[in-house]
């Protein structure tokens, strides 16, 4: 038994020598949302809701590489009962442009075609192959300009699913913002948060470490362990509803290879 937790010991040692922290958290190393406050503590620092929800995201960009390997660390404590706590990203591609989960977690079994024009300011578009679509119980949206390969993703040119119609008439959220021509590709789109979602956690009232590896890029769109299909740089945060935290370390780092 002590033989088997001194290998253990040694093992995550090696690992920690062996992995080069790209972020750290501090104050000053993030952009806090409005009406949330970080107090320093003897163990590290508070994080205070004055609303519903604490939040921040670190003001640097972490830079992703393709095929590198990542681990993301938190030791956090609750100091108000029934605390959750969110580690999230914002997700950005090779061009600094922010996307989101939707616009990658896309259905490969839902594709189909404007079988007219559909013109700006529409709400409804015709839809041919739709019948083929698998009926879903949670909220979707209608991709537009979609690709056969997926070349496509991220697509942020999406619009909610309101209702489908057995004629194939696609009822949207909101009108579109510009026309599309008749054989254009859609695809249907599962709707997410705003943020891809790496840790959720409840905590107890002594320090707890929780961590997440995240290893390459994923190229079917969206995988545990891996990051959004098309991420290049990501900005880490926080955060956090029913309660206040104390965070004593939080961290990123990638692991040499």
């Amino acid at each position: 038994m002590k033989k088997s937790l001194l290998v253990g010991a040694a093992l995550a040692a090696a690992v920690a020598a062996s992995a080069d922290v790209v972020w750290k958290f501090s104050p000053e190393a993030v952009n806090l949302a409005r009406n949330t406050v970080c107090t320093p503590t003897g163990n590290g620092w508070t994080l205070t809701q004055a609303q519903k929800r604490a939040e921040f995201f670190s003001k640097d960009m972490v830079e992703i590489k393709p095929d590198g390997k990542y681990f993301i660390r938190l030791k956090v404590r609750e100091i108000s009962p029934k605390a959750r706590l969110w580690v999230v990203t914002k997700n950005y591609n090779a061009d600094g442009r922010e996307f989101n989960p939707t616009s990658v977690d896309a259905d490969a079994k839902a594709l189909g075609f404007l079988g007219s024009y559909a013109h700006e300011g529409a709400t409804e578009v015709k839809v041919r192959d739709i019948e083929k679509w698998a009926p879903i119980k949670r909220r979707a949206m209608l991709a537009f300009d979609a690709k056969q390969d997926d070349s496509d993703l991220p697509n942020s040119n999406y619009y909610a699913i309101k209702s489908i119609a057995p004629d194939g008439t696609v009822t949207l959220g909101k009108p579109l913002r510009r026309g599309y021509r008749a054989g254009t590709m859609v695809r249907r789109h599962f709707e997410n948060g705003p943020y891809d979602s790496l840790i959720f956690t409840t905590m107890g009232a002594d320090f707890q470490v929780f961590r997440r590896d995240i290893s390459g890029v994923s190229e079917k769109g969206r995988e545990f362990g891996k990051w959004l299909r098309g991420t290049a740089k990501v900005r880490v945060g926080i955060q956090v509803e029913g309660g206040d935290i104390e965070i004593a370390e939080f961290f990123v780092s990638e692991i040499a290879q």
